[in-house]
Order: structure tokens, then C-alpha cells, then sequence
């Protein structure tokens, strides 16, 4: 397997830490991923914009915005080969008790043009849990025929950490979620470690069960650590679980302003 070399953005990060200011509204990101067997890189984009300003104070950097319930919108782009991926969406507190999520995407290569629509709801049963359910839909265009494909998924995130907290505490963040589909099942967790407010460790599983029968299940273990409040790098190492086979490498720089 092939590493790419990533050091010019991480040169990049650091000279951007230099930054500073006491609010953020600005979030921008950009990553590399070697795959397995891929002869190609991913690469993508990431552009999300707060609507009222973000301090990040006391808080784990990363998750500073939603502990804030930052509304937010955002535009991303993702490339391999002849595949583009769009995306445009929201992100919507109500009064502190609800979230509310949708996301418009395209991708489509040489074969084939695909539109998708989703919308999440989300209700803070507490300071420190969140329970929601959302649908998604994917209308597919491609040289034979057309097609909708539907699903539906149900989420519990939990934070540890206290919103008016004036000191900083090591703490977890993590996410529970089902997806039921026309053509397959998947179960998610990704839990997240803060050890510091600017570096957390963290691990993601994807188990995915399809319509023949087949089940795979990825893994990945990363970390997130944020020069300052405005820059960040983040790596990760994913192993698809069923081959026992590292599967990918990949890395995040995050700018915020």
C-alpha cells in the first residue's frame, strides 16, 4: 500500500495557527485518502459557514460549534477518477432543544447521474444526550434505466461534557446509528476521546449487511490535534475487519477564521 505525501499541508496548518482571533464564523477543510487497491487518491473539500459566531473558550475545540448549537450551513466536494461528488446543506438549532439537518448531493461519473435528499431531526433529551431519526432518498439516472432508492436511519449521540463549563475536562463524544435500505443495512459508532481540548483520540466502525447476504465491517482509528483554535490535522488508519487488511490512510487539515 501507498502513502501520499501530505507534508505541504501540514506545513500549511501550522503557519496558519499564527492566526488568532476570539470568534470564529469561517470553517475550512481539505483531505487526501490512499485507498486500498485504489489506483487513485481521493481528495475533497469542505466549506461551512456559522451563522452567528463560534468562541471555542473552554471547550473541546472540535466540537465547540455544536455545544454552542451553532447554526451552520456548508458546501462540500469530493473527487476519484472520473467520480464527483456535491453537496449542499443545513444545520438548524430550535431553542436549544431541536436539531434539524438537510443535505442535497450529486455524484455521478460516465455511467450513471445520481441526486440524493436527506433530512435528519435531532431533540436534546438532555444536556448531555441527543435522539433523532432522519430519510434519505437517491434518484439514480444511468444508461439502462431509472431508479429510487430510500432509507432510514435513527442516532443517539452522547456528550460528556457540561455546556457552561469554565474549565476543561477530559471527556467522550460519541455516535450511535442504524440505516435500514432497499438494498442494505448498516450499523455505525464512532466514538471520540478528548484528552486535551485540542487533541482527541477516536475510533469509528461501519458494519454493513447488503441484499445478497454479504457483510462487511470496516474500522478505523484516528486522532484530531488543533495547533490552536484555528488549525488542526487530522490522521487516521482504517482496516477492513473481514480480510484483516489495512484499507486506507488518510488525512484532514481543518482552517478556521
Amino acid at each position: 500500500m501507498k502513502y501520499t505525501s501530505l507534508l505541504s499541508l501540514s506545513l500549511l496548518a501550522f503557519n496558519f495557527s499564527a492566526y488568532a482571533d476570539e470568534t470564529i464564523n469561517h470553517e475550512f477543510s481539505m483531505g487526501f485518502s490512499d485507498i486500498r487497491s485504489a489506483n487513485d487518491q481521493f481528495i475533497g473539500v469542505n466549506y461551512r459557514y456559522y451563522l452567528q459566531p463560534v468562541s471555542i473558550d473552554d471547550q473541546a475545540y472540535r466540537i465547540s460549534p455544536y455545544m454552542q448549537r451553532t447554526d451552520n450551513v456548508n458546501a462540500s466536494y469530493f473527487g476519484i477518477a472520473d467520480l464527483d461528488f456535491y453537496s449542499l446543506g443545513g444545520e438548524w438549532f430550535l431553542d436549544n432543544d431541536w436539531n434539524i439537518r438537510a443535505n442535497y448531493q450529486y455524484f455521478g461519473d460516465d455511467f450513471e447521474d445520481v441526486h440524493g435528499l436527506s433530512l435528519e431531526t435531532g431533540h436534546f433529551v438532555s444536556e448531555h444526550w441527543e435522539v433523532g431519526a432522519g430519510i434519505s432518498a437517491l434518484f439514480i439516472d444511468d444508461d439502462f434505466n431509472n431508479s429510487d432508492e430510500y432509507s432510514g436511519t435513527v442516532f443517539a449521540r452522547y456528550v460528556s461534557f457540561d455546556r457552561g463549563a469554565q474549565n476543561f475536562n477530559p471527556g467522550w463524544d460519541i455516535v450511535f446509528r442504524a440505516i435500514a435500505g432497499d438494498d442494505d443495512d448498516a450499523l455505525e459508532i464512532s466514538a471520540n476521546y478528548y484528552m486535551r481540548k485540542n487533541w482527541s483520540i477516536s475510533l469509528d466502525i461501519i458494519n454493513q449487511d447488503n441484499f445478497s447476504g454479504d457483510s462487511t465491517t470496516i474500522a478505523e482509528i484516528g486522532t484530531d490535534y488543533w495547533f490552536n483554535e484555528h488549525a488542526s490535522i487530522q490522521f487516521g488508519l482504517g482496516m477492513d475487519v473481514d480480510e484483516s487488511v489495512l484499507g486506507s490512510a488518510t488525512l484532514l487539515g481543518t482552517f478556521r477564521f
